[in-house]
C-alpha cells in the first residue's frame, strides 16, 4: 500500500494510425504516441481536438487506447501461445 501512495493516478492516451501518415502529419503537425493527463476532462479535451482535425482533414484513421491508474506508464508485455489444428503459434 505504501508503494501505491508514491505513484500518481493518471489518465493515459496512446495515439497511432493513418492520421499520422506522412501526408497528414505535414498538414496537422500533431505529435503521435503517449500522453498523460491529470484529469479525464483534460484527456477528453485533447482527444476531441484530435478528432476535430481528423474530421476536418478526413484523415482516417486515428486509433487510440485509453487507460488510467497508478501504473499506466508501465507497458504490459503479453506472450501468447495459440494452438490451432495441432500447431502452436
Amino acid at each position: 500500500m505504501g508503494e501505491k501512495n508514491k505513484l500518481k493516478y493518471e489518465y493515459h492516451l496512446l495515439t497511432w494510425g493513418g492520421f499520422y501518415s506522412e501526408e497528414y502529419s505535414k498538414i496537422h503537425n500533431k505529435p503521435e504516441g503517449d500522453f498523460w493527463f491529470d484529469t479525464p476532462e483534460e484527456r477528453q479535451k485533447f482527444l476531441d481536438e484530435l478528432r476535430e482535425v481528423e474530421k476536418d482533414l478526413n484523415a482516417r484513421r486515428l486509433a487510440v487506447q485509453l487507460t488510467e491508474g497508478y501504473c499506466c506508464r508501465i507497458r504490459t508485455v503479453l506472450h501468447r501461445v495459440v494452438e490451432w489444428d495441432g500447431e502452436r503459434y
